[in-house]
């Protein structure tokens, strides 16, 4: 089979990832894991004694395989006390085109130390922040990025995150608290970008001075949006704007959208 289904896995960490080790040196290319909860008991989860393990996954994780994608949904930590930046290593090194981890209270991933695989990355409903990938330079490959669902507030910050993200096209921040206030803060998406999900956030008029340039699909749906402001929009490429359940009290103004084809007002 090249497709393996875990659900309600219940476990100590190092049972999981012998299992893991075992699941990279099959053929399986696309994992799943739901309902994944990891366990103590605390005094054999110890740093010390977790390293030589996990040097081993390390090594691995690092070397072609088989496997294409991962995805871990609903996963609860009931171990505590032990550095979790040395976990979050071992995701953020994985040579796989795919990782989702959804809904795991993930506070935090690190940058690939060396150019990543990583063509998508979905870590959704998490409680990831705005300083996720910043000064990152190793997601050259990354095409689609989806962090709905987390406690970004600046959108200057995320516009930051991607812009050494010289491949990705698509990115989805939508039902976090981001805002953007203007202030002569300059944005600095990633040029490649041509579609942007910013609907559900904390954004009004000024989100206007903050966009990708090249942006070809654009949702801000329920924001705080009253006004296009004139002149402080040219984004010749937009093809579709969507501003539903926003606090528009007229048609928008669009002429600074020439290539625009579709409006959801």
């Amino acid at each position: 089979t090249t497709a393996l289904t875990l659900d309600a896995v219940d476990l100590q960490w190092a049972i999981i990832l012998r299992i893991f080790m075992l699941i990279w040196y099959s053929p399986v290319e696309h994992v799943t894991v739901r309902n994944l909860t990891f366990r103590g008991p605390l005094d054999e989860l110890t740093e010390y004694a977790f390293l030589p393990l996990l040097s081993s996954v390390e090594q691995l994780i690092s070397l072609e395989s088989s496997m294409k994608a991962l995805t871990l949904e609903h996963v609860r930590n009931k171990v505590y006390y032990f550095n979790q930046e040395i976990l979050y290593r071992q995701f953020s090194e994985m040579n796989i085109a795919n990782l989702t981890i959804n809904d795991a209270y993930m506070p935090h991933m690190l940058c690939p130390n060396r150019t990543s695989s990583f063509q998508y990355l979905n870590f959704s409903h998490n409680a990831l922040t705005d300083e996720l990938f910043q000064n990152c330079g190793t997601l050259m490959d990354l095409k689609l990025l989806i962090l709905q669902k987390n406690k970004f507030e600046s959108l200057r910050k995320v516009s930051v995150m991607t812009s050494r993200m010289k491949s990705l096209k698509y990115l989805d921040m939508s039902n976090n608290l981001l805002r953007h206030d203007g202030a002569d803060v300059k944005c600095q998406w990633a040029e490649s970008l041509t579609e942007l999900d910013l609907s559900s956030n904390q954004l009004a008029d000024a989100v206007f001075e903050c966009l990708p340039v090249n942006i070809k699909k654009l949702s801000l749906q329920n924001n705080q949006i009253s006004n296009i402001p004139r002149g402080m929009a040219e984004l010749e490429s937009l093809e579709e704007l969507n501003l539903a359940s926003n606090r528009l009290a007229d048609l928008p103004g669009c002429s600074g959208f020439t290539s625009l084809q579709f409006l959801n007002i």
